[in-house]
């Protein structure tokens, strides 16, 4: 029985552990998530900063590119009608189509900031786009960087959680097994003066237990 009852306990607690660390690790991930894109938008008001509107923009973001993000991101200078004018990915940027219907061009026109998370079907990859007004209102600068979504912070979260769920669970199946402790034996305890009863002789010898509903069987036998 006490076992049966263990087990059946710690099923229920390893249960709760894994909807709370699922429940975890979304939040954090959706923490991180929000502190990638301030970071980002923090970039992207930097590349503003040091661009030269009046110089070759093209020169100067390949440039940016080259000795200050990595390798993969890219970085597209827009004018206020979504069309490029400097982009990190090719040469001939002139050739690429309007960007005014993207989702973080309109929300960086409307707001000053603006991100969006969607899949690129030339690098086959979901990509992370972040776009900013420039500070001197004419241009709007865009980075776009790989994005893996939750997976993208499994490294950083899951050993973490994976140490704090063993913890968790072997300190919850410790309580488990001596709660149903707690409970069993006093069971054990009235069903053997119980047994007393059958001789000619019969002794009781009931003690109080710190449960109350035990307490009401010992008394009513």
């Amino acid at each position: 029985m006490k076992k049966a009852i263990g087990y059946r306990f710690a099923f229920v607690l390893v249960f709760a552990l894994l909807i709370s660390g699922t429940i975890s690790y979304i939040v954090a991930g959706n923490q991180m998530l929000k502190g990638t894109t301030s970071h980002l938008e923090q970039l992207v008001h930097t590349i503003d900063y040091s661009l030269d509107y009046d110089g070759d923009i093209q020169e100067q973001v390949l440039s940016f590119k080259e000795n200050a993000i990595q390798e993969n991101d890219r970085i597209t200078i827009l004018k206020l009608d979504g069309s490029v004018c400097a982009d990190t990915n090719t040469k001939d940027y002139a050739s690429l189509e309007n960007h005014s219907d993207r989702e973080e061009v309109k929300e960086a026109l409307a707001e000053g900031f603006g991100y969006s998370i969607r899949h690129s079907d030339t690098l086959g990859k979901d990509m992370m786009y972040v776009a900013c007004i420039s500070d001197n209102g004419e241009y709007i600068i865009r980075l776009a960087v790989y994005y893996e979504g939750l997976t993208d912070y499994m490294k950083v979260l899951l050993p973490s959680l994976f140490l704090a769920f063993v913890i968790i669970l072997t300190a919850s199946i410790i309580m488990a097994f001596r709660f149903t402790g707690d409970i069993t034996k006093p069971l054990n305890e009235i069903a053997d003066e119980m047994l007393n009863m059958q001789g000619e002789n019969p002794e009781f010898n009931f003690k109080t237990y710190k449960y109350e509903e035990l307490n009401i069987i010992s008394y009513t036998t």
